[in-house]
């Protein structure tokens, strides 16, 4: 097996090495570049010669996994290099785009090791035709499609936060018990699927939200994408990268049906953040 060079770029370290843990498990013997923004991503470029394949975020500080994608596809010395965008970014608008702008693939945060390395196969070994003319369509299109763009890749990547099967359609805590505090609405992407919670609490660090409980509970420091309502909308406001933190039973017996998690935000891109903080100062969450 080739011992190939992956540069891995992302601003929260927490998902650098989920990402290396999850090759390292199909290509042991393999090496790693790492960058926290697109401006430290170029400069590694400019000085290595021998990357294989950049896996890289969207949303990040100083230059985004959009811009980056562009500095590279327009540059002779890396525009053969191929880049699989990492994002949670997953409405189809963003995966046209990246496809527009020649991305090799696409994968949307939270996922399984197993589904990142089928994506880092199929580029490597030259079998993804994902960016191959899709097959003629008689409907009328909703939004035009950029030729190259496969509806294959798009079903396979995107991912619609009000459409998207949940785990649970909604929080019904038992009439005997008290209804937690709900300060909003959001969602939380687990690898197995998605949960509409009720939140307790809201900062710019992390959130603390209610729960049903499911047949699979998620793990501690597990990477989640919590997606955050704006006020008085289905709209999402926010889309942020975290990690579970803690879990704990929502009631004092063994067969509670609510639980309260805690997820640690991971992101540093600052509009992001802007975003965040004007939800809680609008008083939407505390």
């Amino acid at each position: 097996m080739p011992n190939h060079h992956f540069l891995v770029v992302d601003d929260a370290a927490f998902i650098r090495n989920m990402v290396k843990k999850g090759v390292l498990g199909e290509y042991p013997e393999c090496k790693f570049s790492e960058a926290p923004n697109g401006v430290d991503a170029q400069d590694i470029l400019e000085q290595d010669n021998d990357i294989d394949l950049i896996l890289c975020d969207w949303e990040m500080p100083e230059m985004d996994g959009k811009e980056l994608l562009d500095w590279v596809k327009h540059n002779q010395a890396t525009q053969q290099i191929p880049f699989i965008m990492v994002t949670s970014r997953g409405d189809k608008s963003f995966i046209i785009e990246a496809a527009k702008a020649g991305v090799s693939n696409y994968i949307v945060k939270p996922f399984s090791n197993e589904k990142l390395v089928e994506k880092i196969s199929s580029v490597l070994d030259g079998s993804d035709s994902s960016l191959q003319p899709p097959p003629p369509d008689t409907a009328a299109p909703q939004q035009a499609q950029p030729k190259n763009v496969s509806s294959a890749l798009i079903q396979d990547s995107s991912t619609d936060v009000k459409k998207s099967p949940n785990k649970k359609d909604s929080i019904k805590p038992s009439a005997k018990n008290k209804k937690p505090a709900n300060k909003g609405k959001a969602y939380i992407r687990f690898k197995s699927g998605r949960n509409d919670v009720a939140i307790r609490d809201l900062s710019l660090k992390g959130i603390s939200a209610a729960m049903d409980f499911s047949e699979e509970l998620p793990a501690i420091l597990e990477a989640v994408v919590v997606d955050i309502e704006a006020d008085k909308s289905d709209k999402i406001a926010v889309s942020m990268n975290g990690y579970v933190f803690s879990l704990e039973a929502g009631e004092s017996k063994p067969d509670a049906k609510l639980i309260n998690i805690s997820i640690v935000f991971l992101d540093k891109d600052t509009g992001k953040m802007d975003a965040l903080s004007k939800l809680i100062a609008r008083g939407r969450v505390a």
